[in-house]
C-alpha cells in the first residue's frame, strides 16, 4: 500500500482567497487593478504537492512545473539582477503585445468554431 503525504503551508484564509480569485477571474477582461489584485491573491495561496510513497523525484518535478506555471522562477530570475527602466518598459510592452495576439487568436478560433 502506497503512502500519500500532502505537503503544503498552512493558511487559514485560503478558502476565502480562493473564492475571491474565482470571482475576479469570472469576468472575461479584467482591469489593471483587478489583475493586480488577482495576482496578489494567487501569491498568497500555497502550492501543494503530493508525495506518493517514497517517490520524491516525481514530487519535485511536479513542484517545479507548478513554480514555472505560476511564474515564481521567472520572477526570481528577474529580481536577481537589476533591470534598467528602459529594458523593463520594452519587456512589458512585448509581453502585452504577445498577450493581445494570444487573445485575438483565441477569439478568431472561437468565431471559426461558431460558424
Amino acid at each position: 500500500m502506497a503512502r500519500t503525504k500532502k505537503l503544503t503551508a498552512k493558511n487559514p484564509s485560503v478558502d476565502e482567497k480562493d473564492e475571491d480569485l474565482e470571482s475576479l477571474e469570472e469576468g472575461e477582461e479584467l482591469g489593471q487593478d483587478a489583475q493586480e489584485e488577482a495576482q496578489e491573491i494567487r501569491k498568497s495561496i500555497p502550492l501543494e504537492v503530493f508525495v506518493e510513497g517514497d517517490n520524491i523525484e516525481r514530487a519535485l518535478k511536479a513542484l517545479k512545473r507548478k513554480l514555472v506555471r505560476e511564474g515564481v522562477i521567472r520572477e526570481y530570475k528577474a529580481k536577481k539582477y537589476f533591470e534598467k527602466p528602459s529594458v523593463k518598459r520594452k519587456r512589458k510592452k512585448n509581453e502585452t503585445l504577445r498577450k493581445i495576439e494570444r487573445i485575438e487568436k483565441e477569439r478568431l478560433s472561437a468565431l471559426q468554431l461558431i460558424k
